[in-house]
């Protein structure tokens, strides 16, 4: 297949986001809890009940955007647990659920630009038809904060060299 140039354009796109750990200060100043403490406290200072409802507010919120948030948002209480010295075998799972939650954000990694795109053949290339090409295409992609990273898309060039 011959190089072709096409007008299809890349743009930043928001929406497009990961669920990341949120990190905040650990220890508190002069004997006071921190920060990370008081929120883990409102948690346990919850019904069981009511940390269900909280948690079901944040995975309407989240699980249409994103795979496994659940199983996310365990292991940052896994992570918090540690750092806290939490006893896990004692806390119901909504509230271990909530407490992962709240130490979590979306970070959108297309959100300023996507840039440098480069694409080879796709290796798997059944069902297609004759002279079309599945591809994977890499990019740069320019998120919140100007952060970097490396971003795939997988494409089908026709044989007129139509990207549908």
């Amino acid at each position: 297949m011959n190089l072709v140039t096409h007008a299809l354009r890349l743009h930043a796109d928001p929406s497009r986001v990961v669920v990341r750990p949120f990190h905040i200060a650990w220890g508190g100043h002069g004997g006071t809890p921190s920060r990370t403490e008081r929120l883990v406290g409102e948690v346990l200072g919850m019904s069981e009940a009511e940390a269900g409802e909280e948690l079901e507010v944040v995975l309407k919120d989240f699980e249409a955007r994103h795979w496994q948030t659940r199983r996310v948002f365990m292991t940052r209480y896994d992570q918090i647990e540690d750092l806290l010295d939490l006893d896990g075998a004692e806390i119901g799972d909504a509230k271990r659920q909530l407490i992962g939650a709240y130490f979590c954000h979306e970070y959108s990694y297309a959100a300023a630009a996507l840039m440098n795109p480069s694409a080879v053949p796709h290796f798997d290339q059944s069902g297609m038809p004759p002279g079309s090409m599945r591809i994977l295409m890499s990019m740069r992609a320019v998120g919140e904060g100007h952060i970097s990273s490396v971003a795939f898309r997988e494409g089908i060039i026709s044989d007129g060299g139509d990207m549908p």
